[in-house]
């Protein structure tokens, strides 16, 4: 992270009111060289570790870290702002083995003008930050949620290509068929978070 982004994460922390799903700023340390901000202690390491260590999940247990994700996004959606980056790496997990969302650091406020473009990890982004003349909102989260979902389900990303037109292509063409050992209701939950609307 680089010092605007310390900044921007420090300011959205200061503003925001604590939450149990969400890694509140302890204090800022700054030398003449380094910023750093120091948040409440997730002994667990990251939700990415998680998958990588246990995953896939079953249906329960990707129910249950599904819903930490929604609580976290819908705290912050509610304050205004969208995060824009929510992947498993940026959250990670509490003593009580909950999640916990961390790295506001591209996150913005809803309706703030300037460009989404390219905003977050090209895997999670949603097809109006790969390509311009789409309109922007807190869909961008919901939409990372849905890619969060099927990996943990399934321990892939839905694409791992390395281009961003191909992923736009994969997601938009290829989604109908890549889940089939899941149940229908999974399916129609992962489905259901790719949207393009705000």
């Amino acid at each position: 992270m680089d010092h605007h982004e310390i900044n921007t994460e420090k300011r959205h922390l200061s503003y925001l009111p604590w939450s149990p799903f969400l890694a509140g700023a302890v204090t800022a340390i700054s030398d003449f060289a380094n910023l750093s901000l120091v948040l409440e202690l997730m002994p667990n390491g990251s939700f990415h570790q998680l998958i990588d260590q246990f995953g896939p999940f079953d249906e329960i247990d990707a129910c249950f870290y599904y819903c930490n994700v929604v609580c976290a996004i819908g705290f912050i959606h509610s304050h205004g702002l969208v995060s824009r980056d929510i992947k498993p790496a940026n959250f990670l997990v509490g003593h009580d083995g909950y999640l916990v969302m961390t790295d506001l650091g591209i996150a913005e406020r809803v309706g703030k003008g300037g460009s989404w473009l390219d905003m977050g990890t090209a895997q999670y982004m949603a097809p109006e930050l790969i390509q311009q003349g789409y309109p922007t909102g807190r869909a961008v989260d919901w939409w990372a949620s849905g890619v969060m979902l099927y990996e943990m389900l399934t321990q892939t990303l839905v694409c791992l290509t390395a281009t961003r037109n191909h992923i736009h292509y994969r997601f938009s063409e290829d989604l109908s068929n890549v889940y089939d050992f899941v149940s229908s209701h999974s399916r129609e939950t992962v489905t259901n978070r790719y949207t393009t609307t705000s």
